[in-house]
């Protein structure tokens, strides 16, 4: 859908999948109702090579109750869909209230490779951790 254009809607439905995949890997979490408005950044990334352990090490930190997936594992926002804007990015976590202790993040391999993708990245989540 944003490959068209639609990237309002597109947002939307990242959303509504964002909640349901959530309601079925951590059903003790109750998220509010997802706006547009509101549209949380990752607390972590990780990062490193292909074929390293990135897709485990991101199942394991996603089976704790407290740490929630993206919409889906690698995102590659900062080194191929970054003309897609932040909105979209973000729309792929879930919005996390202050008060709920939670976290979310990703992980894309590939941003290691690129000096562009580190300081994008750190221009937009300063605080942002990442894992290697």
């Amino acid at each position: 859908m944003s490959e068209k254009g639609e990237l309002s809607e597109a947002i939307k439905n990242y959303q509504i999948a964002g909640q349901n995949k959530i309601s079925y890997t951590h059903p003790h979490v109750v998220l509010k109702s997802q706006k547009e408005q509101h549209l949380s950044a990752p607390n972590f990334l990780i990062i490193g090579q292909v074929k390293c352990g990135t897709s485990s090490l991101y199942s394991y930190l996603t089976q704790h109750p407290q740490i929630l997936p993206a919409i889906k594992k690698e995102i590659h926002f900062w080194n191929n869909n970054i003309n897609q804007g932040i909105d979209w990015y973000l729309a792929h976590f879930h919005s996390i209230d202050s008060e709920q202790n939670l976290i979310t993040g990703e992980a894309t391999p590939n941003y290691l490779e690129s000096q562009k993708v580190a300081e994008s990245l750190f221009q937009q989540f300063p605080n942002i951790k990442l894992i290697v």
